[in-house]
C-alpha cells in the first residue's frame, strides 16, 4: 500500500480544462471516494494516476516519490473499469492469471494466487467458465480478482457497480468493503452515487467542474457540507433564505438566537458571523431535522414553531415525505414512523436548530 499525493495537477483536452490544479493527499491504507456529477474530472484524476494520462501540470506522488513520469505498469497501480474488459475468448482463470504470465511468473505461483482470488471474491471454482457465463455482478469480481493478483500498492475503481442492479450493488459494495479491511490496501473509488459514496468512504472528495470542494468523512460531508452547492449535491436539502441580525438568525422557519449557533454552523462565514449585519444568507436544513407536528385542538404553537400548510406527499417505502406551504416557500420534510397527513392539512414545524448551517447568499 502506498501514500498518494495529488500536487496540483491539471489536465486539458483541447481548450476545455477537465481537471484544475488539483491537490489531494490519500493516505496508507485509506479507502478514498472521488464522488461529482458526470464530467467533473474524476476519472481523469484516476486516469492520471494509473498512468493511462498524462497531467499537463503538477507532479503524483507514491509514498513521497514522484511517479509521474513511471509507464503505468511501472507505478504499482492497478485500474478495474466500470465495463469489466475481460477477454471474452478466454477462461476465467485465463483472465486473471493474464498479468501475472506477462509478468513471467511460474506455473504454480500463478495457478495458487488464482485460487487465492477466486476466494477472496467468493467465486472459487468457477476457473473454467467463459465471461459470457458469468453475470454481471460475477463478471465485475473477476475484473476485481484479476486486479488483486498483481498485488498493487494502489487500487483504483472507475465506477465499478455502475452496471449492476440494486441488490447486486450492496452486495458489491459490502465484498469491496470486507476486501479492504482484509488486505488494507490504499484505494481510490470513482462513483457518482451518494449512497455508495457514505457506504464505503472512510473520506470523500466531492469534485465539481475539475475542483476539489470538500475532502471530509461521510459525515461531516452530509451534516457540515463546505458550500451551499455541495449541501445541495448531496443528499435532501431545503436551502431556504435568512437573515442575520445584531442578535438573531431568522428565517421562514424560525428565529434563532446566535449567541445558541456553534462556530461550525456558519461554514462560509466563519469570520464574518458577527460582521455587516444585517446580512441576506442561505440556510441548510435537513428534511429529516424538522419535526412535523399536528396541530393541538387550540391552535396554539411553541415559541419554536411555525406554521405551515401539507401541499403533497412522496411514499418511498421507507418514509414519507412532505412538501409544506410556509410562507412563500416550500419545504421538504421526512415524517416519522407511519402517522400520515395529508394535502390541505395545517401542521406546526420544529427545526433542530444544532442541525442547521448557514452559507453566504452569493
Amino acid at each position: 500500500m502506498a501514500e498518494i499525493k495529488l500536487d496540483k495537477i491539471s489536465k486539458s483536452f483541447g481548450e476545455k480544462e477537465v481537471v484544475k490544479n488539483l491537490e489531494l493527499t490519500v493516505k496508507q491504507g485509506e479507502l478514498m471516494v472521488l464522488l461529482g456529477q458526470s464530467g467533473c474530472g474524476k476519472t481523469t484524476t484516476l486516469k492520471m494516476i494509473a498512468g493511462l494520462l498524462d497531467p499537463d501540470a503538477g507532479e503524483i506522488y507514491f509514498d513521497g516519490e514522484p511517479i509521474t513520469h513511471l509507464k503505468g505498469r511501472e507505478r504499482g497501480a492497478v485500474m478495474v473499469f466500470q465495463d469489466y474488459r475481460l477477454f471474452p475468448h478466454m477462461t476465467v482463470y485465463e483472465n486473471i492469471a493474464f498479468g501475472l504470465k506477462v509478468r513471467k511468473k511460474d506455473r504454480n505461483f500463478i495457478k495458487k494466487k488464482v485460487e487465492w482470488a477466486l476466494k477472496m471474491v467468493e467465486l472459487p471454482g468457477v476457473e473454467k467458465r467463459y465471461p459470457s457465463e458469468l453475470s454481471g455482478g460475477q463478471r465485475q469480481r473477476i475484473a476485481l480478482a484479476r486486479a488483486l493478483v498483481l498485488e498493487p500498492r494502489v487500487l483504483l475503481l472507475d465506477e465499478p457497480l455502475s452496471n449492476l442492479d440494486a441488490v447486486l450493488r450492496d452486495k458489491m459494495r459490502k465484498l469491496i468493503l470486507n476486501l479492504h479491511k482484509t488486505l488494507n490496501l490504499t484505494t481510490i473509488f470513482v462513483t457518482h452515487d451518494q449512497k455508495e459514496a457514505m457506504v464505503l468512504a472512510d473520506r470523500i472528495a466531492i469534485m465539481k467542474d475539475g475542483v476539489i470542494q470538500q475532502v471530509a468523512s461521510p459525515t461531516e460531508i452530509y451534516y457540515r457540507p463546505a458550500n451551499s452547492w455541495i449541501a445541495s449535491f448531496v443528499g435532501q436539502a431545503n436551502l431556504i433564505s435568512g437573515k442575520v441580525t445584531e442578535s438573531h438568525l431568522k428565517s421562514i422557519l424560525g428565529s434563532w438566537d446566535l449567541s445558541q449557533l456553534k462556530e461550525d454552523q456558519w461554514l462560509e462565514l466563519k469570520n464574518h458571523r458577527y460582521r455587516i449585519q444585517p446580512k441576506e444568507v442561505k440556510i441548510l436544513i435537513r428534511p429529516e431535522e424538522i419535526k412535523l407536528l399536528r396541530k393541538n385542538s387550540s391552535g396554539l404553537m411553541e415559541d419554536n414553531q411555525v406554521s405551515g400548510e401539507i401541499e403533497e406527499y412522496t411514499f418511498t417505502g421507507e418514509n414519507w415525505f412532505y412538501h409544506v406551504r410556509v410562507g412563500n416557500e416550500k419545504v421538504l420534510v421526512r415524517g416519522s414512523g407511519k402517522e400520515q397527513f395529508t394535502p390541505g392539512e395545517m401542521v406546526n414545524l420544529e427545526v433542530n436548530k444544532e442541525a442547521i448551517c448557514i452559507y453566504s447568499k452569493s
